[in-house]
């Protein structure tokens, strides 16, 4: 009974909390992911009409433009999502601290920053067109601090994970 997988996730022990860790964060991957994707059914037409209203001599680039950024923006985090999905795989198989999970760190932390950028752009040209609300500039400033975080966060753990990777190495060789 030991081999059986069930047997870990139900006796517990350090090996298990790291497969159970895995395990929580690849579903709650595949909830936002899936998330994501309804937003981008559901929500996404329906933010991009308001742009069209708000817009009313602009109706038809309001709306592409719109619903254009929002998928842009929407491909660029599930990019994201698949990469943290893959640490997480390699969490559960005890390759937590490697070159590889290093570099797609560093390749969310650039797609959280991308999309930070194109936030503070959608910002200002909302600006300049004089059409944010409080609401907007709300949703807009949370979306834009939570992208800083989110890449800074990915950033210094991309570091913190070379640095391990290097000492797992080099205790690899010394042993």
């Amino acid at each position: 009974k030991r081999g059986n997988g069930w047997y870990y996730l139900l006796k517990g022990g350090d090996d298990m909390r790291q497969r159970e860790l895995s395990i929580w964060l690849r579903g709650l991957t595949i909830v936002v992911g899936v998330f994501l994707l309804i937003a981008c059914i559901f929500l996404a037409p329906v933010i991009a009409q308001e742009a069209q209203l708000a817009l009313p001599e602009h109706q038809g680039a309001a709306w592409w433009g719109t619903l254009a950024f929002l998928y842009v923006t929407a491909l660029v985090g599930a990019v994201a999502l698949i990469e943290a999905f893959l640490i997480f795989r390699d969490i559960g198989r005890d390759r937590s601290f490697t070159q590889v999970n290093a570099s797609r760190l560093r390749t969310i932390s650039a797609l959280a920053l991308l999309d930070t950028v194109l936030y503070v752009a959608v910002f200002c040209l909302m600006a300049a067109l004089k059409v944010l609300s409080p609401g907007s500039i709300v949703l807009l400033g949370a979306v834009i601090l939570f992208g800083a975080a989110a890449s800074a966060a990915a950033a210094a753990l991309s570091h913190l994970t070379v640095k391990a990777a290097n000492i797992q190495d080099d205790n690899d060789l010394t042993i």
